[in-house]
């Protein structure tokens, strides 16, 4: 790609290739696709770097199954030991 520059959108990494005569024209202009953001150019290395932590950041947010369903067993053990304890209480008696 020489002659070319890719630029980026800082809001939600949208990104196109423009001819690098242009790219003072286009850095800086909103994102033609969040219209929030701005487009800039944005060295090779910084790109991957970002693309590598936005990566992290996905999996940091999702749960497991491993995780959920240990948690919604236990919960469902406790209510229904709490069912149990309820359903054969017996009251003491009174002197």
């Amino acid at each position: 790609m020489p002659g070319e520059r890719k630029i980026t959108c800082d809001e939600c990494g949208y990104s196109e290739v423009v001819p690098e005569s242009k790219l003072i024209y286009e850095e800086g202009k909103t994102c033609p696709k969040c219209y929030k953001g701005k487009m800039w150019w944005v060295p090779p290395a910084e790109e991957a770097r970002r693309r590598e932590l936005k990566k992290m950041l996905k999996e940091e947010k999702r749960i497991s199954p491993a995780v959920i369903i240990p948690i919604g067993l236990g919960l469902a053990l406790a209510a229904a030991i709490g069912i149990y304890a309820l359903a054969h209480f017996e009251e003491p008696e009174r002197k």
